[in-house]
């Protein structure tokens, strides 16, 4: 994050308010850089044939079709990332999804991973193999960018910021999946989204989270939540998941929203905190 950036925006809101112009909050946006290069493993050699470049918030989809040609050979590979939070700022979870066609195969091979990529390192996954030693790698570098976001301040829109848990295990002895901050102004609706497959090359369902705070004070907060389903694939399968709700959170407290149960039998959930 650029500090002398972010100092200069506060310098300017505190300037405004001096010269009668319309308050402001400062809020920071949090954005996944991704960077991927293609690499053509054959005769013992890696050789990088080509590369993309993927920047989002955490849990937004980011799709991207690359062409790849090299040693007479062509590739048409459709990339799906999802970033999100590790629980820290020097590392990123990645949900990747790749679909790599090569020229004069009718279907593609398909690639599902979850990657642990930390700031300054680069995770490698093999996305297509001729079946010998011929393949194509895809090596995956990510780093979270921090910058201010001046936002005007109208009627009671206050800054608003919530943690959200996705948590699992045995009843009394959840266990920690997820944890993302999102931050934003009272009345803007904040966005959450996770996949989950079924495995077995099963289409693969994203769950997507809705919070829009409607009134926040030192007793609590009133939510509109709306959890639903998003994709053809059923998560854990259920054929739906829908809910639309408004919460009052005490302060101090959280709130959970439970999950179709996993085959397994463990339930997860979703805790929701506001942060004050």
């Amino acid at each position: 994050m650029n500090r002398h950036l972010f100092a200069s925006i506060l310098g300017l809101a505190a300037a405004g308010t001096a010269w009668a112009m319309p308050a402001v909050h400062v809020l920071p946006d949090r954005s996944a850089e991704i960077e991927g290069r293609f690499l053509l493993r054959e005769d013992r050699t890696q050789t990088e044939i080509g590369s993309v470049r993927l920047s989002g918030r955490a849990g937004e989809r980011l799709e991207r079709q690359v062409r790849l040609a090299a040693s007479g050979s062509a590739w048409t590979v459709d990339l799906s990332v999802v970033p999100r939070s590790a629980g820290s700022t020097d590392a990123c979870l990645l949900d990747l999804e790749s679909g790599v066609r090569h020229l004069g195969e009718e279907a593609p091979k398909r690639t599902r991973r979850r990657l642990r990529v930390a700031e300054g390192r680069v995770a490698l996954v093999d996305v297509w193999s001729d079946g010998g030693e011929r393949g194509l790698v895809l090596a995956l570098a990510c780093r979270w960018e921090v910058t201010p976001r001046v936002a005007p301040v109208s009627g009671n829109a206050a800054p608003f910021s919530v943690v959200i848990e996705l948590m699992a295990g045995a009843a009394g002895e959840p266990r920690l999946l997820e944890r993302h901050l999102l931050t934003g102004l009272v009345g803007e609706p904040l966005m959450y989204a996770f996949g989950r497959s079924a495995g077995d090359g099963a289409a693969a369902a994203r769950v997507e989270l809705s919070i829009v705070p409607r009134s926040i004070d030192s007793a609590g907060a009133d939510l509109d939540i709306t959890l639903r389903r998003d994709g053809e694939g059923a998560y854990e399968g259920e054929a739906s998941l829908d809910l639309s709700v408004r919460e009052h959170v005490p302060a101090g407290a959280s709130l959970d929203l439970p999950l179709p149960a996993r085959p397994d039998g463990t339930r997860p959930f979703l805790r929701i905190r506001p942060v004050y």
